[in-house]
């Protein structure tokens, strides 16, 4: 799951516009006298693939505008397409 997210947050880093929700806390125990890094991330993720390319992750939020993984099926289902992010990095999201 670490690989998944660190390809989902390097492909996200190539557009100023798009944020993800994963959250990652580094929590320091002086008692346990260690260090405990936690990673949170939504209950479901989405990572959309064409051409074995990375071309989408849901939720994200482009924009200001918030996308979940049920936006993305509903709009796929009922257009047959959906284009999260265009090929051109910094491009607002076309729905």
């Amino acid at each position: 799951m670490l690989d998944n997210v660190a390809t989902f947050e390097d492909w996200a880093a190539e557009y100023e516009t798009v944020e993800l929700p994963f959250e990652r806390r580094t929590v320091e125990s002086e008692m346990a006298e260690r260090t405990v890094r936690d990673l949170e991330v939504p209950a479901i993720c989405l990572g959309v693939y064409s051409d074995a390319m990375l071309s989408g992750v849901f939720p994200c939020t482009v924009a200001g505008e918030q996308i979940t993984v049920t936006d993305y099926v509903a709009t796929l289902a009922e257009e047959g397409t959906f284009e999260a992010v265009s090929e051109q990095p910094d491009s607002a999201v076309q729905i």
